[in-house]
Parts: structure tokens; C-alpha cells; sequence
């Protein structure tokens, strides 16, 4: 109904407005999979199957929710914006690469233009998804981390070794929530991979991902 609408909308942007207010570059991530995960379900037949071609209408509404949130949230935060994003995170690369500690780390060469971050995203994907691995363990706190990341990798392992890849795929892009969770997790994890330099500051950092990364 439209009053559950309205509620739901009102909820929705006091949320955001919290979330804004503590760590504003989760709204980024979260914009983008929840407008693909909403025009999803839209796009799906009644028999729970993905008919994305037959519903280009959806898929294009989608991109434009999306893109709009994302420019509409640069503006209120320019520094996360798209046209500065690749300067913040170089900027953020070499001060790592300056200040340097025990459990420092360096996925490259920093670049402030987005092919050179670009190229750096599948190690940042990697460090954020899979690291501290456990020869890097230096402390409690880096051993729990470690310990995390350690059992999320063995479920996935474990689930494409009894079910194979292409069905937990199909399984995935059946449901609009998985969809989410996916997009989520990857963007989210890109911007934090490519944006730290130090194991302890990752884990902290892509904390609000870990549930949508476990799901």
C-alpha cells in the first residue's frame, strides 16, 4: 500500500541520514545494489525465474536509480564523488605508503586516474575479501580477523566443490537479495581494498560488509 511505501521510504532516509552522519561512503555501495536488487525482483516472471531481456524496461530504470544516487550522493559528499574518487584513494595509498607499521601493506604502483585504480582491483578485491591471510597474524585482533575471512573462504570453497560453480551462480541471480548482497559486497570491498594500506584499518573498515559478504 502507499502508506507502507511512505513508511518504508521515511525509514529509509533517516537510515541514511545515520549512516551518512558516522561512515558516508557505505551510501555509495549501498545505493548501487539496492536499486539493482529492487528493479531485479521487478524484472522476475512469477515462476521465480530471471527474465532480464524480456524486461529491458526495468534493467534501464535500474541503471538511471542508480547513477542518479550515486551523483546525487557526490554532491552531498564530494569527497567520495566519482570525479575525485581516484585522487581520494591514490591520496590515501601514498600516505600509507609514508606511515608504515607492522602489518603495512602495498597492492602496487598508486595511480590518481581510474584505469590505474582499476588495475589494482583484483588484489584489493582479494585483500579485502581473504586478508589478513594466517602467515600475516600478528596480534589477537589480526588473528580473529584472519580467523573470519579464514572460514568464509572454506564455506565458499566448500559449496562450489559439492554444488559447482554454475548452479550457485543460477541460485544467486534468481534471488533478488543474493543480488544484492553481491553487488554490495564487491563494491564495498573494492573501495575499502583499494583505500587501505594497513590489515588492522581494512578489517575495521569493511566491517558493515561482512554480514551481506556471509549471506
Amino acid at each position: 500500500s502507499s502508506r507502507s511505501v511512505i513508511l518504508s521510504l521515511l525509514v529509509g532516509f533517516a537510515s541514511a541520514w545515520a549512516v551518512s552522519i558516522v561512515k558516508a561512503y557505505i551510501l555509495f555501495p549501498f545505493a548501487i545494489a539496492a536499486g539493482l536488487s529492487y528493479f531485479w525482483q521487478r524484472s522476475i516472471q512469477s515462476t521465480g525465474k530471471v527474465a532480464l531481456a524480456a524486461r529491458p524496461i526495468y534493467m534501464i530504470m535500474g541503471l538511471f536509480a542508480a547513477v542518479g544516487a550515486v551523483i546525487a550522493l557526490g554532491e552531498l559528499f564530494p569527497r567520495f564523488a566519482i570525479s575525485t574518487i581516484a585522487e581520494e584513494t591514490a591520496s590515501l595509498q601514498s600516505t600509507g605508503d609514508r606511515i608504515r607499521g607492522g602489518s603495512t601493506y602495498s597492492l602496487g604502483p598508486s595511480s590518481d586516474t581510474a584505469a590505474g585504480q582499476l588495475a589494482l582491483a583484483p588484489l584489493a578485491l582479494l585483500s579485502a575479501f581473504f586478508r589478513p591471510f594466517p602467515f600475516e597474524v600478528r596480534n589477537p585482533m589480526m588473528l580473529a580477523a584472519s580467523a573470519e575471512v579464514t572460514v568464509l573462504a572454506w564455506f565458499i570453497v566448500r559449496a562450489i566443490r559439492r554444488r559447482g560453480f554454475k548452479p550457485l551462480w543460477t541460485q544467486t541471480i534468481q534471488s533478488p537479495t543474493l543480488v544484492f548482497c553481491v553487488t554490495f559486497s564487491v563494491l564495498f570491498a573494492l573501495g575499502v581494498g583499494l583505500g587501505s594500506t594497513n590489515l588492522g584499518t581494512l578489517a575495521r573498515y569493511r566491517m558493515p560488509m561482512m554480514p551481506f559478504y556471509a549471506v
